[in-house]
């Protein structure tokens, strides 16, 4: 340590471990030191700080060194840190401002000479938007391999943006996304209960055998509507669902409702849907520009299918299904009403994960009819002009 401070112009000081008075010499020691490992820090010079936060660094700096500098053990580990780090150098302005011609290593950016275009920033001015840069790849080359080896994580986008087909859905898929709790037992429904599998902690437990079933009939129901050219309505109004409905109907081609159910949306056509412009596509989604009469501008507007997230909550809607006779697809939970849908899914429906588990699976169905129909449809055409252009040329 002493021989750390004679080479910065320090003169030699005997720094008392246990020593209560600090004399003069000692501080006037201490204030030096204070100072060479302000310069040594280039890093925190580099830190945009206001003045106060400034102010409170540089206290609390200060109490550290008033308080380990005169231990011994500290002052022979920082002797021996400024040993190996300033080799030769005898002054503490040759530190700061030595540096390779060829090759820079300050901070975590390296090989200043291989990019002569970089905007560089002086050792009191924060760093440039490229030196950021350079450090995070720094920072990524060096330690963004270390740590665990993380495998069959959860990631919640997944479920919503890239879902698993329903080849890919098993029990364990269902078990993951908590498909399988239900409420407390006081408010089951007797509908529900061939959907329990038992109770544990005064909760019933759903039997995801009879889900995975379940789900995979409906997924099987949505494909085929989809295939025909039918609409398919995705209803989820609880807080969380909104994102998760909207690429939903986007996948499968069809509409969502994410807000509220406005009622008399089916049963009060006059009002509610008569005002609605009518477009006529044809089976590959695309407008076949025909006028359309006046008995078809009148008639009601109503999905093929509606797939509901939470039945409970939208019973409205559920009756202005059965009124219309409008096939619908739900989650049951155990206080749920299995009987008001047509092809009830027996899952929790206060997951959001096991929500936009089945959703997904339901969206891919739907994505998978849907380009069926497209493809035959496209198949259709091509023999039509075929048998076009050979009904000319034997004219």
């Amino acid at each position: 340590m002493f021989g750390a401070l004679r080479r910065f112009g320090v003169g030699s000081v005997a720094l008392r471990r246990y020593s209560t008075e600090v004399t003069l010499e000692e501080e006037r020691a201490m204030s030096q030191l204070r100072e060479i490992l302000r310069t040594r820090s280039f890093t925190a010079e580099k830190v945009d700080m206001s003045p106060e936060l400034r102010e409170k660094v540089a206290r609390e700096f200060d109490s550290f060194i008033s308080e380990f500098a005169l231990d011994h053990e500290f002052t022979d580990e920082l002797n021996e840190y400024f040993e190996r780090t300033l080799n030769n150098t005898t002054s503490l302005h040759e530190v700061v401002t030595a540096r390779p011609a060829t090759k820079m290593e300050h901070g975590n950016m390296r090989g200043f000479a291989a990019m002569p275009k970089l905007k560089r920033s002086q050792f009191e001015e924060p760093y440039t938007s490229q030196e950021l840069f350079l450090r995070r790849l720094f920072h990524a080359s060096s330690v963004a391999g270390s740590g665990a080896v993380v495998t069959d994580a959860y990631r919640p986008h997944e479920d919503v943006f890239a879902p698993a087909s329903i080849k890919d859905t098993s029990v364990a898929t269902l078990l993951a996304a908590g498909a399988h709790l239900g409420h407390i037992t006081s408010r089951v429904r007797a509908n529900c209960l061939p959907f329990i599998y038992g109770e544990r902690d005064g909760i019933h437990i759903i039997d995801l055998d009879q889900t995975l079933t379940f789900l995979r009939r409906a997924a099987a129901v949505v494909e085929g509507v989809a295939q025909q050219g039918g609409i398919i309505l995705f209803v989820g109004t609880r807080d969380g669902q909104e994102r998760s409905v909207e690429v939903a109907a986007n996948r499968a081609g069809g509409y969502y409702v994410h807000t509220r159910w406005a009622p008399g949306t089916l049963t009060n056509a006059t009002n509610m849907s008569n005002t609605w412009e009518r477009l006529e596509v044809d089976m590959g989604d695309r407008p076949t520009s025909r006028t359309l009469g006046t008995h078809l501008k009148s008639t009601i507007v109503k999905p093929d299918l509606v797939v509901v997230l939470n039945p409970v909550e939208n019973r409205p809607m559920l009756n202005e299904c059965l009124t219309a006779r409008v096939p619908t697809i739900g989650l049951v939970d155990t206080d749920s009403e299995p009987s008001l849908l047509t092809y009830p899914i027996p899952a929790n429906d206060d997951s959001l994960r096991a929500c936009d588990l089945v959703l997904g699976v339901l969206s891919n169905a739907a994505k998978r009819g849907r380009q069926t129909r497209l493809a035959d449809f496209g198949k259709f055409k091509q023999a039509e002009e075929l048998a076009k252009s050979g009904e000319g040329f034997n004219a």
